[in-house]
């Protein structure tokens, strides 16, 4: 019965009870929980899926993270940080999970540029 689980006290140790509050048992995304609103939520939700539309259209599109491309991001991250891309391949080096973070990253990049490279626009007058 999920509204009889209890809330851990973070110092005591203890447990109170939920009470009356509501539990969310859909995503939150902005909606009420409790008394008020998850904040963020909304802004995080619309990151995920646009998160997940890019992955997809980059494995539609076959978009591979070269060398070249990784080593050209490393170099503007380098100057936005004020340090060298040694340092930066130092640390991608020594933690893997940043290095998988930023290929995606790059990855997300290369996506976008070949959406606005192939996106035509057109001017509809109003009347």
């Amino acid at each position: 019965q999920p509204h009889q689980r209890g809330v851990g006290h973070p110092r005591r140790g203890l447990e109170r009870p939920l009470g009356r509050r509501r539990v969310a048992r859909r995503p939150l995304s902005g909606r009420v929980v409790g008394r008020g609103r998850v904040r963020g939520a909304g802004r995080a939700d619309t990151q995920v899926r646009a998160g997940i539309l890019l992955d997809s259209i980059a494995k539609k599109e076959k978009i591979e993270v070269k060398p070249a491309d990784m080593e050209a991001e490393m170099k503007k991250m380098a100057e936005n940080f004020g340090t060298d891309m040694k340092t930066l391949a130092d640390r991608f080096e020594a933690n893997p999970r940043d290095r998988s973070n930023f290929e995606y990253r790059v990855r997300e990049e290369l996506t976008i540029q070949l959406i606005l490279s192939s996106a035509k626009v057109k001017e509809i007058k109003s009347k």
